[in-house]
């Protein structure tokens, strides 16, 4: 269980306390009851004050009040009685507000009773448990990306490369997974890529300190073009951030074993999300770039970065901006992503039909 669940159960103890409350108050003797009720609603607010003091946030949301209504909930056995309390409460909140309008009810006591179950609808909402896998206080950031052609002419390991400088003090290791291209095992272009691949570190290594990098083994002509890109990839990042010391032996770069054509959106999310599932748990923070590779593998990139845990990135070819203003995130809350998934889903299901 997460912290924030513990919020949310305390929260639902005070609702049945304070509703326990309410009802014998009205059915009894309501100035004895009554500071009873005022004090699980005061319970309540001091609750809500703490969790925001720590971070968590319990706030009407319209989200969670739309997955109510459609029974969309977690599969949680907290969830579950949030739902069912929230059932109980619409058919409590349809009876009172009937009662208002009936002659033969005491008005004050219907107004109470609806005030009471608009309070307990409100804290069902607010307080409703996340579903969302909580994450480590330091997770790793895994920084997930194809990669481009290579090209020093235009330096465009740069995206690739520039998504490090979401790694702050605190991190001593990241982890970098490219989907495997298979651009760079076509016979047809082994001389473009060596030529290309000489001339770009060449430029790096004139900037880089004269001595021997503890990774220069990898240079000889027989090894892996893989080896061969994650020393340059290196280096690259070592040139555009020499303050993080940490990047020769703390910066892992991992090829997808399998390689894909950029071109062919199947095999590529095959590849990508096998991997994505491996690494999405609570010791880990996934980062999409959408901009290295084809439109189809940034296409990808953002279908997978949907989740609300992940977060989307993109380099900006705006030659106005600084070099760290160039990356960019893609503010999921300002784009329709979920509404443009449903119709997406809307629209397989008529076609199955």
């Amino acid at each position: 269980m997460n912290y924030r669940d513990y919020y949310s159960w305390i929260a639902l103890v005070l609702l049945i306390l304070g509703e326990y409350f309410a009802l014998r108050g009205i059915r009894g003797n309501w100035s004895c009851w009554e500071p009873w009720a005022i004090t699980t609603i005061v319970c309540v607010f001091v609750l809500w004050i703490v969790g925001q003091c720590f971070n968590y946030s319990f706030n009407f949301r319209s989200v969670i009040l739309t997955k109510l209504l459609a029974n969309a909930i977690v599969p949680k056995r907290l969830g579950t009685i949030y739902l069912l309390l929230f059932v109980i409460h619409i058919g409590w909140l349809t009876n009172t507000m009937m009662s208002l309008y009936m002659p033969d009810q005491n008005l004050w006591d219907a107004i109470k009773a609806t005030c009471v179950c608009v309070f307990g609808l409100v804290t069902l909402i607010c307080f409703f448990p996340d579903g969302r896998k909580q994450k480590s206080k330091i997770p790793q950031k895994v920084f997930i990306s194809g990669i481009s052609a290579i090209n020093p002419f235009n330096h465009n390991l740069t995206p690739l490369v520039r998504m490090l400088q979401l790694t702050d003090d605190k991190d001593t290791s990241c982890e970098l997974y490219v989907l495997n291209s298979s651009y760079y095992s076509d016979k047809n272009e082994q001389e473009k890529i060596k030529r290309n691949y000489d001339q770009y570190l060449k430029e790096i290594l004139i900037k880089m300190p004269k001595k021997e990098h503890p990774m220069a083994k990898v240079l000889g002509t027989n090894a892996p073009i893989n080896e061969k890109l994650e020393y340059l990839i290196k280096m690259v990042a070592m040139d555009m951030f020499p303050e993080k010391k940490w990047i020769p032996d703390g910066l892992k770069i991992k090829f997808s074993e399998q390689e894909a054509d950029y071109n062919q959106f199947d095999l590529c999310f095959e590849i990508v999300d096998k991997y994505v599932k491996a690494k999405d748990t609570k010791d880990n923070r996934l980062y999409f770039n959408l901009t290295p590779g084809t439109g189809i593998v940034g296409s990808l990139m953002t279908l997978m970065a949907i989740d609300g845990n992940r977060s989307l990135y993109y380099y900006s070819q705006d030659t106005r901006l600084d070099e760290k203003d160039k990356l960019k995130e893609v503010d999921k809350a300002q784009v329709p992503l979920h509404n443009l998934l449903s119709q997406a889903l809307d629209t397989l299901e008529d076609n199955n039909k």
